[in-house]
């Protein structure tokens, strides 16, 4: 997990792993990389990585977490 401020940092951060030999997309699916927005969530929904929000101080987050992960989402 790694977080920016700024979409362009993103897309920087993006093409840097890219770079290294991950792939962001194949087929239209998201294969090594996904993005999660705060606000928006998932960038494009995949299997290998679910998305739910949880309560926390008066509000709302979201939290992602691989499938097949026994802890899943706890805090």
């Amino acid at each position: 997990r790694v977080g920016f401020m700024v979409s362009q940092d993103v897309e920087d951060y993006l093409g840097h792993l890219i770079a290294c030999g991950l792939v962001f997309r194949q087929n239209g699916h998201p294969e090594d990389i996904n993005i999660v927005d705060p606000i928006q969530g998932l960038h494009v929904e995949c299997d290998w990585l679910r998305l739910t929000k949880i309560n926390l101080n008066e509000g709302e987050i979201f939290v992602a977490y691989l499938v097949g992960d026994e802890s899943g989402p706890g805090l």
